[in-house]
């Protein structure tokens, strides 16, 4: 992504007062509205080291 696309993404979600949430699931769907919890995991990556996602 270049570095105008992203300031721009970046001012438009400020802007439009988006949340942006990182590492969720949905835990309940129910009547148009979704439960999320947030969370932080470690994964092996490439290398089979855990690395921290937030």
């Amino acid at each position: 992504m270049s570095a105008a696309y992203y300031n721009m993404l970046m001012e438009s979600l400020d802007y439009y007062k988006v949340k942006v949430i990182k590492n969720a699931v949905v835990e309940k769907y129910e009547n148009g509205i979704a439960t999320i919890v947030e969370i932080a995991k470690n994964e092996p990556n490439d290398a089979d080291r855990a690395k921290r996602i937030f």
